[in-house]
C-alpha cells in the first residue's frame, strides 16, 4: 500500500508540473497575440482572452464612516 501511495504521489506531482508548464505556455501565447493584434481583437478572444470592449468597468465602493471613528 505504501509503494502504491508513493507512486500515486509521484504521478500527481508530475501532473501538476505539466499543468504548470502548459499554463505558462498558454499565458505566453495569449500575451503574444495581445501584443500583435491588440487586447480588443477577435484573435485575442479566440485564444481565451477577454476583449477590452467586453470587460466590465471597475466599480468604486464608497466607504461609510460611522460616527465616533
Amino acid at each position: 500500500m505504501d509503494a502504491l501511495g508513493a507512486q500515486l504521489t509521484d504521478a500527481r506531482n508530475r501532473r501538476d508540473a505539466l499543468y504548470t508548464a502548459i499554463w505558462s505556455k498558454v499565458k505566453r501565447v495569449r500575451s503574444g497575440v495581445k501584443g500583435i493584434y491588440g487586447d480588443d481583437s477577435s484573435q485575442y478572444e479566440m485564444v481565451g482572452g477577454t476583449r477590452l470592449s467586453e470587460r466590465k468597468a471597475p466599480v468604486r465602493k464608497n466607504t461609510v464612516n460611522t460616527p465616533g471613528e
